[in-house]
């Protein structure tokens, strides 16, 4: 029999108090909540919530159990998923369930050291399973990007305009905007069948409205960055594993640039393949310098296979520009090793097609407490996407059946105009109809929102 010797022992402890310490590290849990307004004479005076230890808890005949059996694309429901994925994060995951009317919001909460989702009745009135569970996925996908990132990230120096809304067809104020959104359409895109609410990412042409805007104007589009975050995931092989270790490990991003620069350092080997993404998506309106910047960190020192690719796809031969820097530019924490390179692992438990969790969570029972009704629900307010917030706030308004209208509306022109636009010579008389429509959903939606505070 060999003897242990005492390095050996030494080594086997180091080990398992590294692997108990991951694992407390990456030990979150959902804990889900219901919230009812309560009513006397039709005027809302407090909001009753109680926490529930499972969706069979919620009351009978609330449309939230349909919501959360809905079953998404890994083959898991809404709830499955939420639990199965709190597991792989650093902190609990709070999702609140509300019979109050609003816009849907996540955010990490600096009180209970909780990261929140918020969604809220709106979500039930759309048609298709796909618009309900997007809802989930993009709210998801923020919580995701904060337990990626350090504590130290925020989401404060976002940007969305004087409304505070944002939408897909908007050039954004700043890059990281931009990032921000977009990372949670592509993520959510991801997972359900490519589809942001009605609008469909698997289209080569599906970002066809921006022809005529510049590459940087592009890059501050949220639907422009969704695409080369869901074309990267799906077309470069192994993008999935590749794509969701460089958010971990590279973090944090401020933009699109930034990430594929840092992405591309970490696998040179992707370096063609996001050329042809970035191509692709801005239908060739990316210069040599902007590419470089966003494959090569820059430098005009190219492996051959990135030559060749620059050279087939005309933008060596092409007049140049220089690249316009993004106009809030962050420094990320690329390369690291050691630990941290072995607990980003637990990142990418989040986004595989995984069985259960067999750690179940304490039996919660249901524990009612009442807030007073210091929010306004009487006012109306727009189904537009609404900024990820940092403050442990919730946001109730009446969502009126115009609104609703209007957001359908909305997609509906935005479908018409971008494919008016795919076309080789647009018929400009017609885009400028459509765009004309497209315009005044947004001004119906806008009539109906509240501004945001930031």
């Amino acid at each position: 029999m060999k003897r242990i010797t005492l390095r050996r022992i030494r080594t086997i402890f180091l080990a398992f108090a590294f692997l108990v310490a991951a694992n407390l590290l990456y030990a979150g849990n959902l804990i889900l909540k219901h919230e009812r307004p309560v009513t006397i004479g039709g005027r809302t005076i407090a909001y009753q919530t109680v926490q529930l230890s499972d969706p069979s808890q919620l009351p009978q005949g609330s449309p939230w159990r349909d919501y959360l059996n809905t079953r998404l694309d890994n083959g898991m429901t809404i709830y499955q998923y939420a639990k199965t994925a709190s597991s792989a994060l650093s902190k609990d995951m709070v999702l609140t369930l509300s019979d109050a009317n609003g816009n849907s919001f996540s955010s990490r909460s600096k009180i209970d050291n909780t990261y929140n989702i918020h969604l809220y009745d709106y979500l039930n009135r759309f048609e298709s399973s796909r618009n309900k569970s997007y809802i989930f996925l993009h709210e998801f996908a923020h919580v995701v990007m904060l337990n990626s990132y350090p504590p130290s990230y925020n989401f404060g120096t976002l940007d969305y305009g004087s409304n505070g809304v944002h939408y897909l067809d908007d050039i954004l104020p700043n890059h990281n905007t931009a990032w921000v959104e977009g990372w949670a359409n592509g993520f959510a895109a991801h997972n359900n069948g490519g589809m942001i609410y009605d609008y469909d990412l698997n289209s080569s042409d599906c970002t066809a409205f921006l022809k005529r805007n510049t590459f940087d104007e592009m890059a501050r589009n949220e639907l422009f960055v969704a695409k080369v975050i869901y074309d990267a995931i799906r077309k470069i092989p192994g993008g999935q594993d590749s794509l969701y270790e460089a958010i971990a490990r590279t973090s944090p991003h401020y933009s699109l640039q930034e990430f594929s620069a840092q992405y591309t350092a970490r696998y040179p080997q992707n370096k063609v393949a996001m050329a042809k993404i970035l191509f692709e998506a801005s239908h060739g309106n990316i210069s040599l310098d902007e590419m470089l910047a966003y494959v090569n960190n820059g430098s005009k020192k190219v492996s051959r296979d990135l030559y060749n690719y620059l050279d087939a796809s005309g933008l060596l031969s092409a007049p140049q520009k220089k690249p316009t820097p993004p106009p809030t530019s962050y420094a990320g924490t690329s390369g690291k090793t050691g630990f941290w390179d072995v607990i980003g692992d637990f990142f990418k438990k989040i986004f595989a097609f995984f069985k259960p969790s067999s750690r179940e969570s304490a039996p919660l029972l249901p524990d009612y407490s009442v807030a007073a009704a210091s929010r306004d629900v009487s006012e109306p307010s727009s189904v537009e996407a609404y900024a990820p917030e940092e403050r442990n706030e919730s946001h109730h308004y009446y969502l009126s059946e115009e609104a609703l209208r209007a957001q359908k509306d909305y997609y509906k022109y935005l479908k018409q105009y971008n494919a008016l636009m795919a076309t080789k010579s647009p018929d400009m008389k017609k885009v400028k109809q459509v765009r004309d429509k497209l315009i005044e959903a947004k001004r119906i939606m806008r009539k109906y929102g509240v501004q945001h505070k930031h």
